[in-house]
């Protein structure tokens, strides 16, 4: 509290003494969240209002921007699209402010990776019948290319093809397991992340598997690596995200294993 004004504060319901289900929370920057929460994360649906005059509205996994999501910018921009882990990843739309004219003058439809606008078309907005000076727009630059066309559908692709692995994760995590086995995987994550830094070393990726009673053997976590796209290196390092994608990975191998040695007891 500071100067008699509360200034973090949570209001809503409840789980095992963590935010859990809908709830608001002030926090004590005054940004405000106002959705759904699990085992104390925001976490599902909610809208996340900055400080700067932002607002992110859209899907939340495990505490962080993650699915499909709008964010209003503090300068009038507007961004629809995908984002993976609190940044933009795949299909998205970013429209432009023009703060003279009062209204959106520019889109840009493409790929985002990494946060970054890779590959796509830079248009001008049609003009807004309640906004004359959009009437008189600032003209884009000709395009001189041949076939541009077909050069960023091929490129599209490339990108797509080059990012999968990556927005993999942005498949929600909740329809491969049950609720109770994803409490399991978050309790076992944070058992193993002390320093609650949001990610585990690969020399921690089998101390969280044990959390949950899995014992996957070194050839095991070789595919996961693969799988992934990681590398063996003692730095790589796991998300929750990545974490729940890889024990999706292996648990098919372990129902097969059991069917087959059900099998051969038959």
């Amino acid at each position: 509290m500071q100067g008699g004004e509360l200034r973090n504060r949570y209001e809503g319901q409840w789980l095992n003494d963590l935010p859990h289900g809908l709830g608001r929370h002030n926090y004590a920057n005054k940004d405000t969240y106002n959705g759904e929460w699990k085992a104390g994360v925001r976490h599902g649906v909610g809208i996340l209002h900055f400080l700067d005059g932002g607002v992110y509205e859209g899907d939340w996994f495990n505490n962080k921007k993650h699915g499909f999501g709008v964010f209003d910018y503090p300068n009038g921009d507007h961004f629809e699209g995908m984002w993976v882990e609190d940044k933009k990843e795949g299909e998205g739309v970013h429209f432009y402010f023009d703060k003279k004219k009062r209204t959106h003058t520019k889109r840009y439809d493409g790929e985002w990776v990494d946060d970054v606008p890779k590959c796509g078309f830079y248009t001008e907005m049609p003009p807004d019948a309640f906004v004359p000076a959009s009437h008189q727009p600032d003209p884009l630059p000709r395009v001189e290319v041949i076939a541009p066309d077909e050069i960023i559908k091929q490129r599209l692709t490339e990108v797509r093809e080059e990012r999968a692995h990556i927005r993999a994760k942005r498949v929600p995590i909740d329809e491969h397991f049950t609720e109770a086995e994803l409490d399991a995987l978050q309790v076992a994550f944070s058992r193993v992340d002390v320093e609650q830094r949001g990610e585990i070393s690969l020399a921690e990726l089998s101390q969280a598997f044990n959390q949950v009673g899995m014992e996957p053997a070194e050839e095991d976590i070789e595919g996961v690596l693969v799988h992934l796209h990681k590398t063996s290196d003692p730095a790589t390092t796991f998300s929750f995200a990545e974490f729940s994608q890889a024990a999706d990975f292996l648990s098919p191998l372990e129902e097969e294993e059991n069917e087959s040695a059900e099998d051969q007891e038959g």
